[in-house]
């Protein structure tokens, strides 16, 4: 199948026009010295691939060489209204974000860094930065709060869709943790985002869920006019 190409699209009168025009000004914004490592351009040219889709970029890519982050966002775009035609364009680059920290894990640095952390979503939350810092740059990520099922982390100079794809990346970090939870976004500039992270448990979501349910067939069981 053929990638999409958001800058052809955007032409066309569709559902999502304003969310591809959004996303091309952002594009457009970023500092065209800002760079990523080629782990990720990797990653998502491996993944549209195993879907079917015929990469845009064809060279062979390094993991720990520098990739121009402009790029880089044009590839998520184009990936996300390829591969998630129907939800959305920021509903696509979040799924897409889910897809960072295994891309991460498989390189040589983030391996040690996530067997170092394990399933330990405390310690993963702690080293997060330091996988920011070896992806981006310019690019920083800080925790200024982690306590009693919420977080907060503060994104700097991170250009690449900090409402939408750094919340999959965030979502994913939880996933690789066993927990669940929901990340909010408070963007201030295009690059600059405060993410609130709350979770639980696999475990504890399953039991709230499950007494939620025997609340409500109990509640049904005893209203009005139910014999």
């Amino acid at each position: 199948m053929q990638h999409i190409r958001a800058r052809e699209l955007v032409l066309k009168t569709s559902a999502i026009q304003g969310e591809l025009k959004e996303c091309l000004r952002r594009i457009d914004r970023t500092p065209s010295t800002h760079t990523v490592r080629g782990m990720y351009v990797g990653g998502i040219v491996q993944a549209i691939a195993s879907m079917g889709f015929e990469p845009t970029k064809v060279e062979r890519i390094h993991a720990f060489k520098e990739y121009s982050v402009r790029e880089y966002m044009e590839l998520l775009l184009d990936s996300a209204i390829s591969i998630y035609p129907g939800g959305g364009v920021h509903e696509g680059l979040r799924r897409l974000g889910g897809m960072a920290i295994p891309t991460f894990a498989k390189s040589m640095a983030g391996g040690v860094i996530m067997a170092t952390a394990g399933r330990s979503w405390d310690l993963s939350l702690s080293l997060v930065s330091r996988g920011y810092e070896l992806s981006l740059k310019p690019g920083k990520c800080t925790v200024v709060e982690n306590a009693n099922g919420r977080a907060l982390i503060q994104l700097r100079e991170v250009w690449n869709f900090c409402e939408s794809y750094q919340i999959g990346v965030m979502e994913g970090l939880m996933q690789s943790c066993k927990l669940e939870g929901t990340v909010k976004p408070t963007l201030i500039t295009p690059c600059d985002a405060d993410l609130e992270i709350r979770w639980e448990t696999a475990r504890d979501a399953v039991s709230r869920r499950s007494r939620g349910r025997g609340e409500a067939q109990a509640g049904a069981g005893t209203a009005p006019g139910v014999r």
